[in-house]
């Protein structure tokens, strides 16, 4: 089968995050960030795609995170910076491993993990220093998680 080399998957990490970084930069929280919304263009780079639930200066949105990208909160919590940059950690760690966080387990067993702060191991995954930091709220911006990649 095909596979797709670790320095794709580096440059398709760095594209997620420029894209978020693009996106956060005019005030659009994205809501919805996950593999399904990225497509590979013509000259092999990654696009976000997808904006129907984006929050759009300050606008409420109509977003709404799958479990394996979704910051533990409150259903009526609305989306914000930290929320996309927890569902970035999500698809950075899917881009590396090429599985989803948790893949196997079922929805609130994820949900759980999450809300207790217990993620997938990083320690042996390329950016895994960079997926955990998203997930535990150590960037302040995507700019960041892409100058770190």
């Amino acid at each position: 089968g095909w596979t797709i080399p670790p320095s794709q998957r580096l440059q398709f990490a760095a594209d997620a995050a420029e894209g978020l970084s693009i996106l956060h930069s005019v005030n659009i929280i994205h809501s919805d960030l996950n593999s399904w919304n990225l497509l590979v263009d013509d000259d092999f780079r990654l696009c976000i795609i997808d904006f129907s639930g984006s929050t759009i200066d300050g606008s409420p949105g109509s977003g709404f995170e799958g479990y394996r990208y979704r910051l533990p909160r409150s259903y009526d919590a609305p989306s914000t910076v930290r929320t996309d940059l927890f569902a970035l950690g999500s698809v950075l760690y899917e881009i590396v491993t090429g599985e989803m966080p948790y893949e196997r387990y079922e929805d609130q067993d994820v949900i759980q993990c999450f809300e207790q702060g217990v993620f997938p191991p990083t320690q042996d995954v390329l950016l895994g220093r960079i997926v955990l930091g998203c997930w535990k709220g150590a960037y302040e911006s995507a700019e960041a998680v892409r100058e770190d990649i």
